[in-house]
């Protein structure tokens, strides 16, 4: 199908005490052109990552709540020069003022790696709480370029690890 946004504008007490809502609803919206504006609020995405996939849903920013909003993506990875991309499943981002939720997304790493993703982000702070569970993930993978979670830096102890396999969650 076709994209489709539809674009709402609310305001109220214009003349005394301004208030106002920007709604946004989303269908098949292209992810690429949204990772731009993520990189601008202060997410740590890497420069070189191609982004792709679209998302549906409705987000909202007014004067009083900041953003609010439930967005689905549809067919999203992120891929690095040279390393496997990595694709989320079922990815369901909430937005609530200046923190946003991912919650229990699976992220398929290259061919079979496999794993579950968390996170809560805080825009103001850019602070992230983010966890990665697995059935059973290699080192390899969470020690390479790419990911599991390419653009974000990983761990110090993770470069020290020997190989082999892992599974259980890791927070960060």
């Amino acid at each position: 199908g076709k994209s489709v946004v539809d674009v709402r504008f609310q305001a109220s007490s214009y003349l005394s005490r301004p208030r106002w809502t920007l709604g946004l609803n989303l269908r098949d919206l292209s992810i690429a052109p949204l990772s731009d504006l993520a990189r601008h609020m202060g997410a740590e995405l890497a420069e070189g990552a191609q982004v792709e996939g679209a998302v549906s849903g409705a987000v909202s920013y007014s004067s009083e709540n900041g953003f609010q909003g439930l967005v689905s993506s549809k067919g999203a990875s992120i891929s690095l020069s040279g390393v496997p991309s990595v694709r989320f499943q079922d990815a369901e981002l909430v937005l609530d003022g200046d923190h946003v939720k991912l919650r229990s997304a699976m992220i398929v790493a290259g061919d079979r790696e496999r794993a579950s993703l968390d996170f809560d982000y805080f825009l103001g702070k850019r602070q992230i709480d983010l966890r990665l569970t697995a059935q059973e993930l290699s080192i390899a993978a969470l020690q390479s370029e790419g990911g599991p979670l390419p653009g974000l830096p990983r761990p110090a102890w993770v470069a020290g690890l020997n190989g082999g396999v892992w599974q259980g969650g890791l927070r960060y």
